[in-house]
């Protein structure tokens, strides 16, 4: 078995600013009180450098650690990727630059913690305008299945 720390499924069980995140994405009312009484389960398959994370709902993400870039489309946007283990190996970040008409960046941070069952995963919104400012959320995950 070749599989990374990372793999597994982890289910979301609690989070914080998790409104105001999906807001300043322009996420309707309706779908935001969804999402935050929503505690999804993410699968991640970590083979070698790569990581694929697959959101009930939402197409699969893959993501190359240390390679080149490649492209991912998450809700409609389209982001150019680059991720990249953090430097104590216990989690990776991928910094998904916003295409096209896509008016801003986002940097993701899923952080294994020493239980090797909790997950802090940290995504920050940084728009292309400078007069926004950035918006950051925390997710916590606990380990479902390996």
């Amino acid at each position: 078995d070749n599989s990374g720390p990372f793999e597994g499924t982890f289910q979301m069980v609690e989070h914080q600013n998790f409104d105001e995140f999906l807001s300043a994405l322009d996420v309707s009312w309706a779908v935001r009180s969804a999402a935050t009484r929503a505690r999804p389960i993410h699968s991640i398959t970590h083979k070698e450098n790569l990581i694929t994370m697959k959101f009930k709902g939402i197409p699969r993400a893959t993501y190359v650690i240390d390679g080149p870039p490649n492209q991912n489309v998450l809700c409609e946007c389209a982001f150019e990727c680059k991720a990249s283990y953090m430097d104590d190996n216990r989690g990776f970040e991928v910094h998904q630059q916003g295409l096209d008409q896509v008016e801003y960046n986002i940097h993701l941070c899923w952080k294994l913690l020493e239980d090797k069952e909790t997950v802090n995963m940290t995504l920050t919104i940084d728009f292309k305008d400078a007069e926004k400012e950035s918006v950051k959320c925390m997710q916590v995950y606990r380990r479902a299945s390996k």
